[in-house]
């Protein structure tokens, strides 16, 4: 048989294989024609393909890299080449050939898969910005009716929802709202668009029971997929872990710990899911035991927390050896560091902070949770000087700026905290979200007003009013009452009384204005105030109330009149006289005094030497009525008892000492100085 012939031959048998796709055979055939013919254009093709069709990119780039640049565009695998290098991450090389190939090349640039190869590319890197930008442009170039429509607004999804979970709220750009996304009926048969769209309501912070709604959807589309395709239970259970995972994420956002925590433990059970998802579950099922412990007593806690503490060493070591995103990871070691700040570890938490803030360089939650750990460690400068690089580097972000202002609060250094404040306002007076920003502007009156700046605080008040603020409806409703305050602080109930019943006649049902009232009417009117206080809720009111199971049990046990201590606790407070005080006897309102100090207090000797100031002796006469000690007031202790101990021992000096006395006089002048 000729050569030809029998290539013709392969060809065939090549053809058939290929077409029942067993790829792995069709391989054997294309290598056995190259064997024949190693300059066979159309084998060296195939090959390449059949390596990509079984995931073989190692080999698939080998043979890619056989070809000359000019041999590769001719057999048109420019887009195999790029695929190969983008999923064995081979960034740089892409970016040669995309520079040298693509990007100059008007048919290659404007085609529609190399630009969704670009946009695949990004969302790898984590620029998850440019991916929305490539998508949005994409989404317009297809027609929504086109079967690709559908995977593309998926990964738009997708693009979208990280870069929320890796940008702060504040600094959001461009992006469509949750509403605009949730009106396209693109993500309508899709289990994955389900499951994108929720996942980016979750990223809102939006607690809209649409979330379950979708995510349930996702599970039950995904479900009558896998059964027509006749998934095991062991595949199903790999394919539904992550929609699963994020329900019981949304439950427990909620508050609804019991269903989450029935899931993550499913999650965390099933052998399958160890390989991706399982640190994740873990993590959240700690979560779940963190808040529940934190919320008792932490003494109580310490050895529950300590366990978690090494199960979140061990998580973190699973999470770095699976395909997780960074602030996947990231999240896990952040739990790490504040289990091990609770249990008091303090060189873990910093160290791993520390790691933290390298990989997270504009993250403020990192340097936060440090700066906890610094100040714990009596680090209050080194702290300061970590928030005040990221507010240089962050001039719009408040978070730095209200943290910096709460350590000089901690100092009582009012003005500075003020400062940190305003130099924030100032730095975003353009963006009137920012400059007017509650928990700033609050926090800024607060500071004013406790620090009796009160002309400045009346300004911003007034200027809260202005139209360009956002939020005035919702300042309205605060600022009365503030300024009614103010009023009073600086010597005016009269205004404050006018401001509170103002308040008053447009709701009369605020008990914080007509505690304010009463406040203002004690200092003018007596009667007025003792009339309005009877229309605050009594006491009982505001307690909280026990519930009717607790109460009935308590009553069939027995009657709390009745309840009695077994033991009488011995009362441990001294005397308030002296031991030596008889019972029923005039107590000595000066007992407290010195002795020479008292009122009735005679002195032994009418003349005695002290020493004067240059060492020699003088006499001096001392009288119950002599006044020259009151000259500077009361003496200080080491006076009082520098004459007393003077004076002991010149009583002692006139008496005759015998090797007996002395000994006696020894142990009683021991501790003799002020007598009571």
């Amino acid at each position: 048989m000729s050569t030809e012939s029998e290539l013709d031959q392969i060809f065939q048998e090549l053809k058939n294989s290929y077409d029942t796709d067993d790829y792995a055979n069709s391989l054997t055939l294309v290598e056995k024609i190259l064997s024949i013919n190693n300059q066979d254009t159309d084998a060296q093709y195939i090959r390449v393909i059949l390596h990509l069709k079984l995931d073989n990119y190692e080999k698939a780039l080998t043979c890619i890299n056989l070809l000359s640049a000019k041999s590769i565009k001719e057999l048109g695998l420019t887009y195999e080449h790029l695929y190969i290098l983008y999923s064995l991450n081979k960034v740089e090389e892409f970016e040669k050939i995309w520079n040298r190939d693509i990007l100059n090349n008007s048919e290659f640039n404007n085609s529609l898969k190399f630009r969704v190869l670009r946009a695949q590319l990004a969302y790898k890197q984590e620029d998850y910005y440019k991916a929305i930008e490539l998508y949005k442009v994409i989404l317009t170039q297809v027609d929504q009716e086109d079967s690709s429509y559908t995977e593309l607004y998926t990964n738009y999804l997708a693009s979208i929802a990280s870069y929320k979970f890796n940008t702060p709220k504040h600094d959001w750009k461009n992006i469509p709202s949750d509403y605009e996304l949730s009106n396209n009926s693109s993500y309508s048969t899709s289990y994955e668009a389900n499951y994108n769209l929720a996942t980016n309501l979750i990223a809102s912070n939006n607690k809209d029971a649409k979330i379950k709604d979708l995510l349930q959807k996702a599970l039950n589309i995904s479900k009558d997929s896998m059964n027509e395709m006749e998934y095991t239970k062991e595949e199903q259970d790999v394919e539904l872990a992550p929609i699963l995972l994020q329900l019981a994420y949304s439950y427990h956002k909620n508050g609804d710990f019991e269903e989450a925590k029935e899931i993550y433990e499913n999650l965390i059970s099933l052998n399958q899911v160890k390989t991706s998802f399982h640190p994740i579950a873990l993590n959240n099922a700690n979560c779940l035991k963190l808040q529940k412990l934190t919320n008792t007593q932490l003494t109580d806690s310490f050895q529950e927390i300590s366990k978690l503490y090494s199960e979140y060493k061990s998580i973190y070591l699973k999470s770095s050896k699976n395909n997780l995103q960074n602030y996947q990871v990231e999240s896990i070691k952040f739990n790490n560091a504040l289990v091990a700040l609770l249990i008091e570890n303090y060189g873990r938490a910093q160290s791993l902070a520390e790691q933290l803030i390298k990989t997270t360089s504009e993250s403020i939650d990192s340097k936060l949770l440090l700066c906890n750990i610094l100040l714990i460690k009596n680090g209050v400068q080194k702290a300061q000087h970590i928030l005040k690089e990221f507010v240089e580097n962050n001039p719009q972000d408040p978070t730095g700026y209200m943290a910096l202002s709460q350590l000089s609060l901690i100092k009582l250094r009012y003005q500075n905290s003020i400062q940190y404040l305003e130099q924030f306002r100032s730095n975003v007076i353009d963006n009137k979200k920012s400059y007017y920003l509650p928990g700033v502007v609050g926090t800024l009156i607060w500071l004013l007003v406790n620090s009796n700046q009160f002309e400045k605080a009346e300004e911003l008040l007034a200027e809260l009013q202005s139209s360009d603020n956002p939020y005035k409806d919702e300042y309205n409703k605060y600022i009365p009452d503030q300024l009614a305050q103010i009023k009073l602080k600086t010597g005016n109930p009269e205004d404050s009384v006018k401001m509170y019943k103002t308040l008053l006649e447009k709701d009369n049902n605020q008990t914080s204005s007509v505690a304010g009232l009463v406040n203002a009417l004690s200092h003018i009117d007596i009667e007025s105030a003792q009339q309005y206080a009877s229309q605050l809720p009594q006491i009982s009111e505001l307690r909280p109330r026990i519930p009717d199971s607790i109460g009935s049990e308590w009553d069939n046990d027995q009657d709390s009149s009745s309840l009695q201590s077994s033991k009488k606790r011995k009362n441990h407070r001294k005397n308030p006289v002296a031991k030596s005080q008889k019972t029923g006897a005039k107590i000595d309102l000066e007992r407290w005094l010195p002795l020479k100090d008292r009122s009735y207090y005679k002195p032994k000797n009418k003349s005695k030497k002290i020493r004067g100031t240059q060492g020699g002796s003088h006499s001096r006469v001392f009288d119950s009525n002599h006044e020259e000690e009151k000259v500077f007031g009361v003496q200080s202790k080491s006076q009082q008892q520098a004459q007393v101990t003077e004076t002991a021992a010149s009583e002692e000096a006139s008496k005759p000492k015998t090797s007996s006395n002395k000994s006696k006089n020894k142990k009683k002048n021991k501790g003799k100085g002020t007598k009571f």
